[in-house]
């Protein structure tokens, strides 16, 4: 069985939308992903962009922390096709990953925002079946009440990866090298050593170790 980590860039839906927004105040405009074969070893990944249907800008604070232009979007496809060509890469017989619960939640809020429902996707329904919150299942292996930033498992780990942080591709490559690493004894031990010392309060505020930003969108 394949596994899928999955991270998902978006942008503002704009104001001029108000019944848009009472629904999904975002819109996905990057869908990354990586698949890992049943050994752990990474055989493919999907990178592509979403042309937005409710806004026509970038929000400027997610330009900066993406690196995603407006102009990159313009000639994309719109979101249901590039739903289908996810679920049709992802092929058969797989479980999906994400870093928190939102991008499900996105997933869910985006069909409704755009009036598709999951029979018009065909795959759809097993996907979100399959869909696991990675962040609570990582939490699960610490004694914390509040959940862990993907970037401070990535900087605890010691990980190296290539890319950018908040790019849809990278980030779904880092949750899948956190889940590898936590599969190596030798290596997790040494991860929650360094974890646990870290909450020493001088290592880190508690805001710098665990992700309090998922009160607006529970990623990162």
């Amino acid at each position: 069985m394949n596994k899928i980590f999955i991270d998902f860039e978006m942008n503002r839906v704009s104001k001029e939308y108000p019944d848009q927004r009472r629904i999904c105040r975002f819109e996905i405009i990057q869908f990354g992903a990586v698949m890992l074969d049943g050994e752990d070893r990474e055989t493919d990944s999907f990178n592509e962009y979403v042309r937005p249907a409710f806004s026509d800008v970038m929000d400027r604070r997610i330009e900066k922390l993406t690196g995603i232009h407006f102009e990159q979007l313009s000639g994309a496809d719109p979101f249901q096709e590039v739903l289908r060509r996810f679920i049709a890469w992802c092929r058969e017989d797989y479980e999906i990953y994400a870093w928190s619960g939102a991008d499900l939640h996105q997933i869910r809020a985006e069909l409704s925002m755009k009036k598709i429902a999951v029979r018009e996707v065909e795959g759809l329904d097993y996907m979100i079946a399959h869909w696991h919150d990675y962040q609570k299942e990582f939490g699960k292996l610490f004694p914390f009440e509040n959940a862990m930033s993907l970037s401070t498992a990535v900087s605890l780990a010691g990980l190296d990866f290539s890319g950018r942080a908040h790019d849809g591709l990278s980030d779904a490559r880092s949750t899948a090298s956190i889940y590898v690493m936590t599969k190596d004894p030798e290596k997790f031990a040494v991860f929650k050593k360094k974890v646990l010392d870290n909450l020493r309060p001088k290592a880190f505020t508690m805001g710098d170790l665990f992700d309090f930003s998922g009160m607006e969108r529970g990623r990162h």
